[in-house]
């Protein structure tokens, strides 16, 4: 059976559990977790950071590993 469609109050709980995750990131991953969700492209990121893009590719790969393994966890405790 398809599962069921999330709860706005566990919707909520995601979402306060994926802003905690954000705030524990280290400074530049939080970084490109911001432009990005403000809607930068990778190459607009590189600019505003005044990095490589291969920088912000490489925070990115990072910053979203990390936020899956928190989530994972998060998700392992319900």
């Amino acid at each position: 059976a398809p599962a069921a469609a999330p709860t706005v109050m566990e919707a909520r709980e995601t979402e306060r559990a994926l802003a905690a995750a954000v705030s524990r990131l280290p400074k530049t991953l939080g970084e490109v977790y911001r432009l990005r969700a403000s809607g930068l492209s990778y190459e607009e990121m590189a600019d505003v950071l005044a990095v490589p893009l291969g920088t912000v590719k490489s925070r990115m790969h990072q910053m979203v590993s990390e936020l899956r393994k928190e989530m994972h966890a998060w998700t392992a405790q319900e």
